[in-house]
């Protein structure tokens, strides 16, 4: 049965261990990096079981489980591309993909993964950030910088035409 790890390298790691035939004493044991994924951590990501099947099946999983990690990479990051665009479209598809990235990035790495400490929210789409403070309220101690992103938020929203006590209402709990 597949498991993740850590390798000696540090990054996260599928390895199989497979029974020998030769009676019980013989394992094989595949050890594949994932270097794509070496910032993300293994939170989250639990890789299904190879029953039966050969060294090509266990290779074809890997790779399948390579692309999968790289897909969640990418759609975890997006609502930073939206959070930081301050043109970015505010239509509730485009918040909608802020809000599921977001959850995306919480699954993968964790609240303590969302880092808003290390963004810089001068130049944030303010109705991103109203989403993305609304969406992480529950883990609102735990996310790095989320109590300065709701004060850099008032001021990003006067200056996009809305009201900051309307908007930001039941955050400041």
């Amino acid at each position: 049965m597949p498991r993740l790890s850590q390798s000696n390298k540090g990054s996260p790691s599928i390895v199989w261990t497979v029974q020998g035939r030769l009676g019980g004493t013989s394992d094989f044991q595949m050890v594949v990096d994932l270097p794509s994924t070496a910032g993300l951590g293994t939170r989250g990501l639990v890789p299904t079981p190879i029953t039966q099947g050969s060294f090509s099946s266990a290779d074809a999983h890997t790779r399948e489980r390579v692309l999968e990690l790289r897909e969640l990479e990418i759609r975890s990051s997006l609502w930073r591309q939206h959070l930081l665009d301050k043109s970015a479209s505010t239509d509730v598809d485009v918040i909608s993909e802020t809000v599921d990235s977001l959850l995306d990035a919480v699954t993968l790495m964790g609240p303590e993964g969302v880092d808003l400490a290390s963004l810089d929210l001068a130049n944030a789409n303010a109705e991103h950030l109203v989403a993305v403070l609304r969406a992480t309220f529950v883990w609102r101690g735990r996310l790095p910088g989320w109590a300065a992103a709701l004060q850099a938020a008032p001021s990003l929203l006067v200056e996009a035409g809305f009201d900051p006590q309307l908007v930001l209402k039941g955050l400041d709990q």
